[in-house]
């Protein structure tokens, strides 16, 4: 006698899998909620800002140089050139005598600032060095605007600096630029003129 046949249950088919329908079901959300967010940095980015933060540098010194008793210096520049710093305060070193910084960032990004104060102690000229000692070698053929001033290098010897000690001040160029770059700079450096500037008294 036969055996009565068994009907087999279909087995159940991956389309209509119930797990397989989940695993789709969070894909999908998943590409949603991406594509909203991709729309909304879309919509709310901006360029970054320029990290430079230019300064009027200019009627500033005209005001330091009506107030000082030495002939302020502001250098002539052209275009690409952007005053970051314009200040005239007594610094750590300085003691009581305030000083004309003004900083200055180059068209290729290197800093460069003039630094100016009857401060003429030795820890003064460190601070506005970075630490810098004596250079014992200079590159030749450098502007002879610098001729007399005495170069510095930082402690780290990524800044250059060029100091002249004369009449009862101290002015520095200092920066990131190469010596003969940095000497360019000096070279452009002018007395500021203005109507209530003093006469120099020393």
């Amino acid at each position: 006698m036969s055996e009565p046949a068994v009907a087999e249950a279909p087995a159940p088919s991956d389309k209509h899998s119930p797990l397989r329908k989940t695993v789709g079901d969070i894909i999908r959300s998943m590409g949603v909620v991406a594509a909203i967010i991709a729309v909304v940095l879309l919509i709310t980015w901006r360029p970054g800002p320029d990290p430079v933060r230019e300064v009027a540098a200019a009627p500033v010194a005209q005001q330091v140089a009506a107030a000082v008793d030495f002939i302020l210096l502001y250098p002539e520049l052209p275009e690409g050139w952007r005053a970051t710093t314009a200040r005239f305060e007594p610094s750590e070193q300085s003691g009581d005598d305030p000083v004309w910084f003004n900083g200055w960032v180059s068209p290729q990004e290197e800093f460069v600032a003039v630094v100016q104060s009857e401060a003429e102690n030795d820890r003064f000229i460190a601070e506005q060095t970075v630490g810098g000692t004596e250079a014992s070698e200079l590159p030749s053929g450098l502007n002879p605007a610098v001729n007399g001033w005495q170069p510095y290098v930082s402690s780290d010897g990524t800044q250059r600096s060029f100091v002249l000690q004369e009449d009862d001040v101290t002015t520095i160029v200092t920066g990131t630029l190469e010596w003969s770059e940095l000497a360019d700079f000096a070279a452009t450096l002018q007395p500021v003129e203005t109507p209530g500037a003093k006469s120099s008294t020393k």
